[in-house]
C-alpha cells in the first residue's frame, strides 16, 4: 500500500488536536484527579499525559486505514470514530470540568459501547486498523473502572 501522506497527516492531526482541545478545556485535571479518593489500582496522574497521545496517535493510523480502504462501510466506520472523538472530548468535560462523576460514568458507558463498536467496524475493514485500537479499548475499559470507583469513593 503506498502511502497517501496528506490523509495520513490528517488523520494523525485529527486525534491530537482532540486531545489538545480537551487538555485546554480541562486544564485543573492532574489537580483534580490527585485530590480525589481512588482506588488502589489507580494510575498516577502523571501516567495519563503519556497515554492519550499514544492512543491518539494509534486512532490516527486506524483511521487512515479505514480512510484509504475501499470498503463500503467506510463512512460508517469514520462516522462512528467521529462519535468517538466526540465522547473523548464530552466525559473529560462531565468528569472534570462539571465533576459529575455518576454522569460521567454514564458517559463512560455509551463511550465503551462505541469504542466496541468501532473496534468491531474496524476490524471488519483492516484486521491491523482493528488491532491496533486494543490498548484503547482496554484503557477505557480501565477508565470506566476508575470513573466508577471515583462515584463509589467519594
Amino acid at each position: 500500500m503506498k502511502i497517501r501522506w496528506k490523509p495520513l497527516l490528517i488523520s494523525l492531526a485529527i486525534p491530537q488536536i482532540v486531545g489538545a482541545v480537551t487538555g485546554l478545556v480541562t486544564s485543573n485535571s492532574r489537580e483534580i484527579y490527585q485530590n480525589l479518593n481512588k482506588p488502589d489500582l489507580a494510575v498516577p496522574g502523571y501516567v495519563f499525559p503519556i497515554i492519550w497521545p499514544i492512543l491518539f496517535l494509534f486512532m490516527g493510523i486506524a483511521s487512515y486505514l479505514i480512510y484509504c480502504s475501499d470498503s463500503k462501510e467506510r463512512e460508517k466506520a469514520l462516522r462512528l470514530y467521529g462519535i468517538n472523538l466526540l465522547l473523548v472530548f464530552v466525559w473529560s468535560v462531565v468528569f472534570f470540568t462539571f465533576q459529575a462523576y455518576a454522569a460521567a460514568f454514564l458517559v463512560i458507558v455509551a463511550f465503551w459501547g462505541v469504542v466496541f463498536t468501532m473496534i468491531t467496524m474496524f476490524t471488519q475493514i483492516s484486521k491491523v486498523a482493528g488491532w491496533i485500537l486494543l490498548p484503547y479499548f482496554i484503557w477505557i475499559t480501565y477508565a470506566g473502572y476508575l470513573n466508577l470507583q471515583v462515584v463509589l469513593l467519594n
